[in-house]
């Protein structure tokens, strides 16, 4: 484990999180859209995660599973429901909004929202 030596310069942030599950990949979304707002005073996070790449119930992505809540219920939404990291933003730079909407079912497979997931984290980097 790295150590900050005397005198070096060791970085502070306003917010760390430890892991990059949805719930700390929601708060680096609101962290980036906070500091792209007019005027706002800029948010530092930094987040650890001991995975390569994001993965969110791996062993869960059983084919023609559904999420159990609404689809609403995403990182974005109850917060900004303008977001580009919507569920919804998500569909249509998918060009899978019409498909969705016309699927008649409002719970979407739990493989598409791990999609929806792994788009958001690349979005936030």
């Amino acid at each position: 484990m790295a150590r900050a030596v005397v005198g070096e310069r060791v970085p502070v942030y306003d917010v760390v999180g430890v892991g990059f599950g949805p719930s700390n990949l929601a708060l680096a979304i609101a962290v980036t859209e906070h500091n792209t707002a007019p005027g706002a005073e800029t948010v530092t996070a930094h987040f650890l995660e001991r995975q390569v790449r994001f993965g969110w119930h791996r062993g869960m992505l059983i084919d023609n599973a559904t999420m159990q809540v609404s689809f609403l219920k995403d990182l974005a939404t109850m917060r900004n429901p303008t977001s580009s990291f919507s569920f919804l933003s998500y569909l249509h730079s998918k060009d899978r909004l019409v498909d969705f909407i016309n699927h008649k079912n409002l719970f979407p497979l739990r493989i598409e929202f791990h999609d929806y997931f792994e788009w958001a984290a690349e979005k936030v980097d």
